[in-house]
């Protein structure tokens, strides 16, 4: 199992890679038990896009 961060998740979604199992789920835990940023959380919305 990798270890995820934002830089790395965010750099991955801009870069228009798909995210593996373990950085989607790290980043969806971030934002559901509320560790993750108003920041974080709005890169991530975008990057989605």
């Amino acid at each position: 199992m990798t270890v995820a961060s934002w830089p790395q998740v965010l750099r991955a979604l801009t870069r228009g890679e798909d995210l593996n199992v373990d950085e989607a789920t790290w980043a969806m835990n971030s934002v559901l038990e509320g560790t993750a940023t108003e920041a974080q959380i709005g890169g991530f919305a975008m990057a989605l896009r």
